[in-house]
Order: structure tokens, then sequence, then C-alpha cells
């Protein structure tokens, strides 16, 4: 069983860092302080972006992309972001992605036969895609966080 408080501290944790990163192609970039499930981030020029941070990705070699949660539509396949911004551990280290929306939902239709979709999060009441967090790696270009201040699990300082 997950702990709601924890992941949700990580989760704003992972916008915050996601946003430095971005916020210099697109002034006034922020994160979205409302519950909003179109996207997490969001700049005065329009643009946005959804925030994943991948904690199993460290124990299971996958990137894990949500499709449905308690059998509705979720994640990827309702965001209204351009963007999608997925921290996970690849091999040693701890990186981010920043995807276009368009092209990641091409990659999963594209590659539909060799994903694996199974069931999990909180009483397994998500659907999501993994994806090898090599091949996710291979396929879209990746950034090494910095000095990440990761201890484990139970850390609510994830980066510096």
């Amino acid at each position: 069983m997950g702990n709601f408080s924890r992941d949700l501290t990580i989760g704003q944790q992972a916008e915050e860092y996601i946003c430095k990163k971005l916020e210099r192609g697109h002034k006034g970039l922020s994160r979205i302080e409302t519950k909003c499930k179109e996207y997490d981030l969001k700049a005065p020029d329009g643009y946005t972006v959804e925030v994943k941070f991948d904690f199993l990705s460290e124990e299971t070699g996958n990137v894990g992309i949500e499709i449905r949660f308690n059998r509705e539509k979720s994640g990827l396949l309702t965001t209204k972001a351009i963007d999608w911004a997925h921290i996970y551990k690849l091999y040693n280290d701890w990186v981010y992605s920043i995807v276009p929306v368009n092209d990641l939902k091409a990659f999963l239709r594209n590659n539909k036969d060799y994903l694996s979709v199974v069931k999990g999060g909180d009483a397994n009441a998500s659907k999501m895609v993994l994806i090898k967090t090599h091949d996710f790696a291979d396929s879209f270009s990746f950034h090494k966080i910095e000095s990440p201040n990761y201890i484990s699990k139970s850390s609510f300082r994830v980066f510096s």
C-alpha cells in the first residue's frame, strides 16, 4: 500500500524540479496549486507539462505509464499537457526525459505488440504500460539529475 502524503510531497518536489529546468524556455512556468487532472505545470504562453516521478523504476527497470484508473481513462489518455516529464532510475542514475505527449502516444501505439500492460498502484486500481528504462532512454532524450538527495522511499527530500 502506498503512502499518499509521501507520494504527494515527492510529486510536488518533482514538479518544482522540472519547473526549474524548463522555466528558461517558458517564462512564468509554475505548478498548478489546485487539483488539475489535465497537467501539472503551466506557463502564461500556454505551455503545459505533466510530471511523473517513477519510484518503481529503481526496482523494476521499467517506466510505467498509467492509462487507466478504476477502469476509467487516466494518465496519458486524459492529459491535455503538451509535454510529459518522466523522472526514472536508469542504471545507477536518476534521470528525466521531456517527451511531447503526442510522441509518447505514438510510441505506445507503434510498439504495443512489444510492451507489457499490467495492473498496479494502490489496490491494483491502475492499468499501466511498461517500457524498459533503457528502451525509454534510447527512444527519448534524457538528462541526468544533478546531485539528487535521494535516500529511500521514506525520504521527503528527493532533490537538492
